[in-house]
């Protein structure tokens, strides 16, 4: 989703002054804006910062990129994936592209083209179920997304984000009975910790190692909202930095409490 896909401000304002500004919008609560916030901070960013970012608004940005072929294919209308443009730091060509499209096929053979962090993507000619070609996706984007971290503050954020996907994807495939799972490398878990509850088959195991994994706050009855305590679980990593003394965890704090106020609002 890079250079070609999401917006570039064109502001050039100093990191300090967007970190002062973040600070007092902090304060008075404006994370509670949710999606707008985060494409507040996006739209006063420069340069540097934007490049520095790139994972986290990328991460954010795949997710609607999936919803919008959801919508597009299985169950939406144009005016669904306009909804969730609304509230995107995607590109008008991308925009375009997704209204126009009308074949798994196009999507298939344009996506990586469309979308950098898919380049190296390779799709199957034919997929049982679109949840399969979802798992893709994902995989190879936050590969990318994690080998072009800029610092280790990104880095390990990207690690933490591949082991809460790791997490989501083996209880889905514990749940449906999949026959196949997408674990993917580079989280701070290694796949083996996944692979091991996937093959003993027992939702027992992995609500144990939610709970540990969560400090003692997960249980049967929180699979639910698994999504939700994974998104908090990423907050309290980054709670340290929530006073300001590192720019780069601090912008980073802010912008996931956003997108932890968008999501529990």
């Amino acid at each position: 989703m890079k250079n070609s896909v999401i917006k570039f401000s064109g502001k050039n304002y100093p990191t300090e002054y967007l970190v002062s500004r973040l600070m007092t919008r902090l304060y008075q609560d404006y994370p509670k804006r949710g999606a707008k916030e985060i494409m507040w901070v996006h739209s006063n960013m420069n340069a540097k910062l934007t490049d520095m970012f790139y994972p986290f608004f990328a991460v954010m940005e795949l997710k609607r990129v999936i919803n919008i072929l959801r919508y597009k294919f299985f169950r939406g209308t144009d005016k669904k994936i306009e909804e969730v443009f609304e509230e995107s730091l995607l590109t008008e060509e991308l925009k375009k592209f997704f209204i126009k499209v009308d074949s798994l096929k196009k999507i298939k053979d344009e996506l990586p083209e469309k979308v950098p962090i898919l380049k190296m993507l390779v799709l199957k000619k034919e997929y049982e179920f679109f949840g399969e070609m979802e798992d893709d996706i994902y995989s190879e984007a936050y590969s990318f997304l994690l080998n072009s971290a800029k610092n280790k503050i990104i880095k390990s954020f990207m690690r933490r984000y591949i082991d809460h996907a790791n997490i989501r994807q083996t209880y889905k495939v514990m749940k449906w009975n999949l026959e196949k799972s997408h674990i993917i490398k580079g989280g701070f878990l290694d796949r083996e910790t996944f692979i091991k509850i996937i093959e003993k088959g027992d939702k027992r195991d992995l609500y144990a190692f939610l709970d540990s994994y969560l400090d003692g706050g997960f249980s049967e009855s929180d699979v639910g909202i698994l999504d939700i305590l994974l998104i908090e679980n990423m907050l309290d990593s980054l709670r340290e930095f929530r006073l300001g003394n590192n720019y780069k965890g601090f912008i980073l704090y802010y912008l996931w409490n956003c997108h932890y106020k968008a999501v529990t609002a």
